[in-house]
């Protein structure tokens, strides 16, 4: 992926990639990576925690028994993903907006301004 997404291209995704694992359509946090890359694996890393960004049943759960035949695979709900879809476009347009005249020119006012703020 090399551009950000708006809600329908992200829900078309979503919906090309889900696969059914009881009676939601889901898509596994490995298919996720595959589609945006290491920033997903951080992603997950940083928020699938107890009181995180990423809430347990509600944006992501988990399926299978622990053990070699069966392991554990964790999976987003369409809520996760579409946390997952906000923190790629967040990231991507940082360094879009990094690289271009209108953040540059943005920089510049928004510095003068601080400067008139701190008066």
């Amino acid at each position: 992926m090399n551009k950000t997404i708006n809600k329908a291209e992200a829900m078309e995704i979503f919906e090309k990639e889900a696969i059914l694992l009881g009676s939601e359509d889901v898509l596994p946090f490995y298919k996720a990576i595959d589609i945006f890359g290491e920033m997903a694996a951080a992603f997950i890393d940083d928020n699938m925690k107890y009181e995180g960004y990423l809430k347990g049943g509600v944006d992501y759960n988990a399926l299978g028994a622990c053990s070699e035949s069966r392991p554990i695979m964790y999976y987003f709900y369409k809520a996760g993903f579409l946390k997952l879809v906000i923190e790629y476009n967040y990231l991507f347009s940082i360094q879009d907006y990094k690289k271009s005249k209108g953040g540059n020119i943005l920089d510049k006012y928004m510095e003068q301004r601080s400067k008139r703020l701190d008066k």
